[in-house]
């Protein structure tokens, strides 16, 4: 683990899952106050996250007006509680797409519009994990009915291991569209070119914002990009292996509170 103390960072972005949140979902309970903090002091805090916009939202809604999130891995980008980009799937592409989602044993595929997901009904496994990342989703009989509207993300539920059984099916598209393993149980499918890093970048150049005044958090694959985007880039102890390497630095583990120590000590943060 190493520390900084750096005055001159504008822009503090930060994974959810197995980064900001701890192993059970929970958001340190200092968290809030620290974006109040940081944005008193200038500094930008930005959520980039697999998760939908509204989930977010609602996790954070005292303090959404002063805050960005990069949503659905960067397919859409919210700041100040507005939208300001967002990028679809090839819809020629999506019936493909959802045949092949179809044959992979135990998992189940979510289409994602910015509105909200669809979901075909009902399946308590995957209503259950569906809930704690998206707060507004729709139940309907057939994916098939709304792969004709606007679509920023398929994310595809992996009951068995997303790495292992979804993605080696999935990764047969990666020649027409963006494949990420986003968790243990998790394969993300967005645009050609959509990632968290990507997402990054746009933030970064309508700020005015360099590297070199950034600062990111991560833990899974998703996060690859976004960590070649910040000079000080922390990989999470429970990080997987490739997004240490990536990395620039190690922080304690989610389940210590580890975003939360490295922004106090860098900062110079009263407990």
């Amino acid at each position: 683990m190493a520390f900084e103390n750096i005055d001159h960072i504008k822009l503090v972005v930060v994974d959810m899952d197995g980064t900001l949140l701890n192993n059970k979902k929970e958001m340190p309970p200092e968290t809030l106050g620290i974006v109040n903090t940081l944005y008193e002091n200038g500094v930008k805090f930005m959520v980039a996250t697999g998760r939908q916009y509204w989930n977010v939202r609602d996790l954070f809604l005292p303090v959404i007006n002063r805050m960005g999130v990069l949503a659905d891995n960067g397919a859409c980008c919210f700041d100040e509680d507005e939208p300001t980009s967002s990028q679809l799937l090839p819809r020629e592409c999506l019936p493909d797409l959802l045949a092949s989602c179809r044959t992979i044993k135990h998992s189940w595929p979510i289409v994602c519009g910015i509105d909200k997901a669809y979901i075909e009904a009902p399946n308590v496994e995957l209503l259950t994990h569906t809930v704690a990342y998206y707060r507004r989703f729709e139940l309907i009989d057939n994916l098939e009915d709304v792969l004709d509207r606007e679509v920023i993300k398929f994310a595809v539920y992996d009951g068995i291991s997303a790495e292992e059984n979804a993605y080696p099916i999935l990764k047969s598209f990666e020649d027409r569209m963006q494949v990420k393993v986003s968790g243990f149980e998790w394969v993300d499918i967005n645009a050609t070119g959509c990632n968290k890093g990507r997402g990054l970048r746009v933030v970064q150049d309508q700020l005015g914002i360099s590297p070199d005044e950034t600062m990111v958090f991560g833990d899974y694959l998703n996060d690859l990009e976004m960590m070649k985007e910040a000079k000080f880039s922390y990989a999470m102890e429970n990080a997987h292996p490739q997004i240490k390497k990536a990395a620039n630095f190690i922080a304690p583990s989610n389940e210590e509170a580890g975003v939360i120590q490295v922004i106090k000590s860098c900062f110079h943060l009263n407990s």
